[in-house]
C-alpha cells in the first residue's frame, strides 16, 4: 500500500502553503505510523523507511520513490552532501532518494536522521514536481541536498527571515524530528523518566504540549544527563538530536531552547 498523506497546499502549484511547526509534526507522525506500526519500538529502522517509503500518493498526487544508500552524494555544485532528493522530468511519476552511505558508514544515527529528513524533501516538494510533469500544475523544478552539516534545526517561527532554500531544508528538519522523535511519545518518556528521577517540574508547563516542562538548570546534572542518554538510546539518535527535540517541543529548556 503506498504511504498516504495531505496537508494544506496551493491548488495552482501543488506546493505546500506556510505550515506552523506542529503541523508538519503531524504530517510525520502519520507517516511514521504507517512505516512503523509498532508504538512500543521507538526506534526506526533505516531499512524500514527505504522499503517502506517507496509509493505515495500525496494530496491525491501517486508517486515512487527509489532509494540508493550505496553511492557518494554530491549536489549540483559539485560538493559532497549527505542526501539528495531529486527529479528527472523524463520519468514523470519517480522520484530519486540518495544518501552517502560510504559517508555515513558507522554513523547510524546520522543515517537514519539524513534518511528522515530526505523522507521530508520527498513527502513536501515531490507532490509538485510531478504534478508539474504530468500537466496538472505549472511550477518549476528543483532539486534538493542537505550540505554536510547542516541537519541542525533552523526555528520555523524565523521563517520571514530565511530564503526559500532555507525554508524547504527548516521544513524537511522539522519533519525529520517529529518522524524520528514523535512529539507525544517523546513526552510520555520525558515524564516517565522524571518521576522515576523524581525531576521537579517547571512552575510553566510547556507552551507546545500540553502537560508540565521541565527547566534545565534545575535538574542534576548527572540526571540530566542520564534523561538524555536514555531517550538517546531508545530512539537510536545523537543525545543533541535528543536534546533539540525536547526544547522544541518546549519539555526540557536549556540555553539553547528556540525562540518561537
Amino acid at each position: 500500500m503506498p504511504i498516504t498523506a495531505d496537508y494544506p497546499h496551493h491548488a495552482d502549484t501543488a506546493e505546500p502553503v506556510t505550515m506552523t511547526a506542529p503541523q508538519i509534526w503531524a504530517v510525520a507522525n502519520r507517516i511514521r505510523r504507517q512505516i512503523h506500526a509498532d508504538v512500543a519500538e521507538r526506534a526506526i529502522d533505516v531499512g524500514a523507511i527505504v522499503d517502506g517509503a517507496s509509493g505515495f500518493n500525496v494530496n491525491g498526487i501517486a508517486f515512487d520513490a527509489f532509494w540508493d544508500l550505496d553511492h557518494a552524494v554530491a549536489n549540483e555544485a559539485g560538493d559532497e552532501v549527505m542526501g539528495t532528493t531529486e527529479y528527472d522530468p523524463a520519468d514523470p511519476t519517480s522520484i530519486m532518494v540518495s544518501i552517502n552511505g560510504p559517508v555515513l558508514a558507522g554513523r547510524d544515527d546520522l543515517l537514519r536522521s539524513t534518511a528522515a529528513h530526505e523522507l521530508g524533501h520527498v513527502v513536501f516538494e515531490a507532490p509538485a514536481w510531478i504534478a508539474k510533469a504530468t500537466g496538472q500544475v505549472s511550477v518549476s523544478y528543483c532539486a534538493e541536498g542537505s550540505t554536510m552539516g547542516r541537519l541542525a534545526e533552523l526555528p520555523v517561527s524565523r521563517r520571514t527571515n530565511l530564503t526559500a532554500h532555507e525554508i524547504r531544508e527548516a521544513r524537511a528538519n522539522e519533519f525529520m524530528g517529529g518522524f524520528l522523535v514523535p512529539p507525544q511519545l517523546a513526552k510520555v518518556d520525558l515524564l516517565r523518566i522524571a518521576k522515576r528521577s523524581r525531576m521537579k517540574p517547571s512552575p510553566r508547563p510547556s507552551a507546545i504540549l500540553q502537560g508540565p516542562a521541565f527547566d534545565a538548570e534545575a535538574i542534576d546534572g548527572s540526571a540530566g544527563e542520564d534523561l538524555l542518554f536514555e531517550l538517546a538510546e531508545r530512539y537510536r539518535v545523537s543525545e543533541a538530536f535528543i536534546r533539540v527535540r525536547l526544547s522544541r517541543y518546549d519539555l526540557l529548556r536549556t540555553e539553547f531552547s528556540h525562540g518561537r
